[in-house]
């Protein structure tokens, strides 16, 4: 079994480059040259990133298996306790700031991850259910307002009338 990296340029300026392995091309990377793509790096695997700098992950439904329903009120109370702060990578030095939890406390919190790396879809996932508890709270806090204010409508309409 040997393991290896192959690479070649398939550009006639010499712009990008296939790394592939036995299954195919594992990673494409893409000039900046004519003829370029709108995908600097292409995998395999169909993530890729974009000529504006976007990472886009691979989400088809149709590549997932085992979904389950997540509990979206539980999620919120995780994500209102873990600590997010502000920190520079220890190689980009201190004026290359980031915000963000460590993947330690992520996976404690949320059990997902290595607590090496924190994938770019679960907290994106974390972060949307989360607004969608925020949005049906905020609805029924709603309608509870609009029910007291009736309430208080009502109680002052009935007192101006035993003061008349």
């Amino acid at each position: 079994m040997g393991y290896g990296v192959y690479a070649s340029s398939e550009s006639a300026q010499g712009y990008g480059a296939y790394v592939k392995n036995r299954l195919g091309t594992a990673l494409y990377v893409d000039g900046v040259g004519a003829g370029a793509s709108t995908r600097v790096i292409d995998t395999s695997t169909g993530a890729y990133l974009s000529s504006g700098g976007a990472w886009h992950n691979r989400s088809e439904a149709s590549d997932k298996e085992h979904f389950e329903d997540v509990d979206r009120g539980i999620l919120l109370e995780k994500l209102s306790r873990l600590p997010i702060t502000s920190w520079s990578y220890k190689a980009e030095g201190a004026d290359s700031r980031h915000i963000g939890p460590t993947a330690q406390d992520f996976q404690a919190a949320f059990g997902l991850g290595d607590g090496h790396s924190i994938s770019t879809i679960d907290p994106s996932g974390i972060a949307l259910a989360a607004i969608q508890e925020l949005a049906r709270v905020t609805r029924e806090l709603e309608k509870k307002t609009t029910e007291l204010e009736a309430a208080l409508q009502a109680l002052r309409s009935a007192r101006q009338e035993r003061v008349q």
